[in-house]
């Protein structure tokens, strides 16, 4: 247990530095045995504790964006971030997510880039679910509305991926659908649900969704490319769809949500069962692509939870993400960091790979009701 308290006060910045070592010994232990999760899963938490520290450690306060990532990889960080504090009922990081923001408010979150965009806004969103604090929806919306720009007539509709107008793919679309149901179910305001509505039948047109229920990168002349089926494209998906059921009480959109979940989970995970990016198996992703699988999980575990006590519901995901947790742990862990191969063996990690791992143990958490 003293080995425990010491990774848990490292952790907890500003309660370390403002207290004794015997108080700071004491917050923690209080703090995770209020947690019935700690008692009946000792290590589901001290993972999420262990992953989060050299998230903290990368992260550069005075500019509001972790060090040595992309911009778009800095929201997915500020999004896993905000989901620990909710899911554990914690405050520990308010000051960190308020200089994200306060980093980067005068540029209101926007570039050249509408998928950028959108990673910002759906964290605006995720720190508005942790403190109900009106600027964060307020940013969600102005980012949205500059999205909308991006929709023309061109293939019938959807967005550009960017300014330069030459790609329609799925994931500017994605997160368009997303963050429009989003906004609808905080706002009630009709204009956000039409959105939602208007790039689900686009979506749906485009045949980005193939034969084997897995969803292409994007667009070529007006259909589907047959590009990379990459993990994020299959969750943020399952998001939109998801809150489309909320809204609107129709199964069908879990039952098209669920479609795509299947086939991630048969065709894009390794013998084993661990999820897995096709360029893991050349040795070659990118910094965007290190981050894609923890979003597919973040995702997936929505569809979980927000499912429960219907007769839509399959319990067979949560049994899935443990198992990736567990080879996460096991096989793909030094230290305190994580990385990118989840069924082993730990080659590196950086901010990027420690968020995408974060947002597995975050999902136990989730799925957990704790």
């Amino acid at each position: 247990m003293g080995v425990f308290v010491s990774l848990v006060c490292v952790l907890f910045v500003a309660g370390c530095l403002a207290q004794t070592p015997a108080e700071r010994a004491t917050v923690a232990v209080t703090q995770l045995q209020r947690k019935s999760i700690f008692l009946h899963h000792p290590y589901r938490l001290l993972v999420s504790i262990l992953s989060l520290h050299p998230i903290i450690g990368w992260f550069e306060a005075d500019k509001g964006v972790w060090s040595g990532v992309g911009w778009w990889n800095s929201a997915n960080s500020l999004t896993a971030l905000a989901h620990y504090e909710r899911y554990l009922n914690y405050s520990t990081f308010m000051m960190d997510i308020e200089d994200v923001y306060d980093g980067n408010e005068r540029k209101q979150f926007l570039n050249s880039y509408y998928d950028d965009e959108g990673w910002w806004a759906m964290a605006m969103l995720d720190v508005y679910d942790l403190n109900q604090q009106e600027k964060y929806l307020d940013m969600a919306q102005v980012i949205f509305t500059d999205m909308t720009k991006a929709w023309d007539n061109t293939c019938g509709g959807g967005l550009w991926w960017n300014h330069d107008r030459k790609y329609k793919n799925a994931i500017p679309n994605e997160l368009f659908l997303a963050i429009a149901t989003r906004l609808y179910i905080i706002t009630k305001q009709a204009s956000y649900l039409t959105w939602a509505q208007e790039e689900w039948k686009w979506f749906l047109s485009t045949g980005m969704i193939n034969a084997r229920y897995l969803v292409n990168d994007g667009t070529a002349n007006c259909k589907n490319n047959n590009g990379t089926a990459w993990t994020y494209n299959q969750g943020v998906i399952l998001r939109g769809l998801v809150d489309l059921y909320k809204i609107t009480g129709d199964p069908s959109y879990v039952t098209e949500a669920q479609k795509i979940a299947n086939a991630t989970i048969q065709y894009l995970t390794t013998s084993g069962g661990i999820l897995q990016e096709s360029c893991e198996m050349t040795k070659n992703c990118n910094g965007d692509q290190m981050q894609f699988k923890g979003i597919f999980v973040r995702h997936l575990s929505y569809l979980h939870v927000e499912t429960q006590g219907t007769p839509l519901h399959l319990s067979s995901y949560a049994t899935w993400i443990q198992h990736n947790a567990d080879s996460i742990w096991n096989t793909d862990r030094s230290g305190t960091e994580f990385g990118v191969y989840w069924s082993g063996p730990f080659s590196g990690s950086n901010a990027t790979l420690q968020t995408s791992v974060l947002d597995v143990f975050n999902a136990v958490v989730f799925m957990s009701g704790q």
